[in-house]
């Protein structure tokens, strides 16, 4: 498994992107290989099977989970039926079926995001813990194991004395927390679900991306220099898979 460099910005890419001369709007000096499906969206995140991307954005304006058909076509808001409008909704991810995304939510903790799951069309939405659990810590930016039984996540300390990568139990909403010093961000399960790729500073102040066994064992170091380093994400790539990062 190799880790390599890409920008997440919310558009479709290409390979062999052209050059050219750059005239006219900003748009129309996207390279003919990157197509713009939506403005004011961030953290997207592909369905399993490529036909949909669920994204953030404030177009609303409040922070919602979005889904969007890869062609740009039929945006929605998938928390429309949610109250109070004012909540904030961040970091959605597929299950690994396609069936239920992930996402943080701070509808009934305010400004104490809480992980929750919901159907692709935005009903169903379930708490994936309890109410009364680490009630005023925030988590955040989940990754399903490639098998659906789990899901990785930052919890951030209601003291702010660090961030650390937690492993939940999708049946149980039982939670493991994984010991390493410093903050650490970003997990990304692997394809082949032997590996959790993540963002850390436990070395020093810079964050550097690294992977470690889903215990928290074997950590290894990917990057290096002077950069800061973020979002992982695993590619599929023959013959062997890869990690691409930010």
């Amino acid at each position: 498994m190799r880790l390599a460099l890409i920008l997440a910005l919310g558009v479709a890419l290409a390979p062999d992107t052209p050059q050219g001369t750059k005239t006219g709007s900003p748009e129309e000096n996207l390279p003919k290989t990157i197509r713009r499906l939506s403005h004011f969206g961030e953290r997207a995140s592909w369905s399993p099977d490529g036909t949909r991307i669920a994204f953030r954005s404030n177009r609303s304006g409040n922070w919602d989970i979005w889904v969007i058909n890869a062609n740009g076509t039929g945006q929605v808001n998938l928390m429309q039926n949610v109250l109070p409008a004012t909540s904030t909704e961040t970091t959605p991810a597929w299950s690994p079926d396609g069936a239920r995304i992930v996402y943080s939510s701070d509808i009934d903790s305010f400004a104490y995001g809480k992980l929750w799951t919901m159907r692709p069309d935005g009903s169903d939405k379930q708490r994936l813990f309890p109410q009364s659990s680490a009630a005023t810590d925030v988590d955040r930016d989940p990754s399903w194991s490639p098998d659906g039984s789990k899901i990785a996540f930052r919890r951030v300390s209601a003291a702010a004395t660090g961030a650390d990568l937690m492993i939940a139990t999708v049946a149980t909403g039982s939670v493991t927390r994984i010991e390493i010093a410093g903050a650490q961000a970003f997990p990304a399960w692997a394809p082949d679900g032997s590996r959790i790729a993540f963002m850390s500073n436990h070395e020093g102040l810079l964050s550097h991306i690294y992977t470690m066994a889903p215990d928290g064992s074997q950590i290894s170091r990917y990057t290096a220099g002077p950069d800061e380093n973020a979002y992982p994400r695993w590619l599929r790539a023959a013959p062997a898979t890869r990690a691409v990062a930010r």
